[in-house]
């Protein structure tokens, strides 16, 4: 936590008082991400943010395309030698 009297914050201060806190980004980003779902087109994107992981991550063929950047503005690219 990151309380100033109470917590890790406090803790690591004792030994080390010259430390500086910074706040975790992860943290930051789920908060604010967390407050932004209340809006219906940032969950819509969200959501199709998800749905795009997933279809690339359920197989490996997928994945190595992507990685090869095989796939170039939502198409496969001209050299590449699968055909659908």
């Amino acid at each position: 936590m990151a309380g100033f009297a109470h917590g890790v914050q406090a803790i690591i201060r004792q030994s080390h008082p010259a430390t500086c806190y910074v706040h975790c980004a992860a943290h930051a980003l789920n908060l604010t991400i967390s407050r932004a779902s209340e809006v219906q087109a940032v969950r819509n994107a969200f959501e199709i943010m998800c749905e795009t992981v997933a279809f690339f991550r359920l197989l490996p063929k997928r994945r190595s395309m992507l990685l090869e950047h095989k796939i170039v503005n939502g198409q496969l690219s001209e050299d590449s030698q699968i055909k659908s």
